[in-house]
């Protein structure tokens, strides 16, 4: 079965340094654990900014479109590896790298990082997703409750703009009492083009995806991700391959949906 990691990155986290590796590494560990194509949504120094250390963010609008062509440059010379261009909407130069960069065939879609770039994506949803319906792109969301870029705020702009496919990424981040928002919000959302993706440890938990399959959104529009450096992907895609949910979910989980989100069969 084919597996894609919609959520991947490479670089230098200076502050927990254990969460650092090269792309070539990334790879290497994606391959070993049986992934069959990466999304790489940006270098981690996309969000946080080594310079100033433990603020995490990365302000660096300059920083941010060179991480982008990098990106390009990378993925474009390793079979099966794809990107997302890392928009910061607070920048014009930043709508049109990314306008630019989407004509890429390697570049299949965009990332918000609301939290790390700081501004709170509902004051910007407007303009991000009438953007995204104009250039008919793919949006991978950071999505933690947390001020700036929370689960609520991205399936509201989500069921306002239903054309524009939305998937909020760390479905299982909150805690184990409110793991499932997002599956929530799937349920819930006018919009059948919002999506989650299942970036945690968290996934682990005894029985979680089996309640999230069964009990509250199906498995439609949930998609895997290791978010690569920061997890092991050996350990997330166990959790998967040993729930008890039909081989038809773990295969919508795995490659379907991603597919069918990105428009793009891997």
């Amino acid at each position: 079965m084919k597996i894609v990691d919609t959520h991947s990155h490479y670089g230098t986290v200076s502050d927990t340094p254990f969460m650092s590796a090269s792309f070539e590494e990334v790879v290497e560990v994606s391959r070993k654990a049986g992934i069959t194509a990466n999304v790489f949504l940006g270098r981690v120094e996309s969000a946080v900014d080594p310079s100033r250390g433990g603020e995490r963010k990365n302000l660096d609008i300059d920083l941010i479109m060179r991480i982008n062509e990098e990106v390009l440059d990378r993925t474009s010379r390793e079979p099966d590896c794809y990107m997302c261009c890392v928009l910061n909407p607070l920048h014009a130069r930043s709508f049109e790298q990314t306008e630019e960069l989407l004509r890429e065939p390697g570049c299949v879609g965009v990332k918000i990082l609301a939290r790390y770039h700081g501004y709170d994506v509902e004051v910007l949803g407007d303009e991000i997703f009438s953007f995204l319906a104009d250039q008919d792109a793919p949006a991978m969301f950071h999505s933690i409750e947390n001020g700036f870029d929370d689960p609520p705020k991205i399936a509201y702009l989500a069921a306002k703009y239903p054309t524009v496919k939305a998937c909020m990424a760390h479905m299982y981040s909150c805690g184990a009492p409110i793991a499932l928002t997002h599956a929530r919000l799937i349920r819930t959302c006018a919009s059948t083009s919002l999506y989650a993706g299942l970036e945690h440890p968290y996934m682990a938990f005894y029985s979680i995806i089996e309640h999230t399959v069964r009990e509250i959104c199906g498995s439609d529009r949930l998609m895997y991700g290791s978010d690569l450096p920061c997890h092991v992907p050996a350990a997330q895609l166990a959790a998967i391959e040993q729930a008890d949910i039909a081989d038809a979910d773990k295969a919508n989980i795995l490659f379907r949906n991603a597919e069918r989100f990105f428009g793009q069969e891997f």
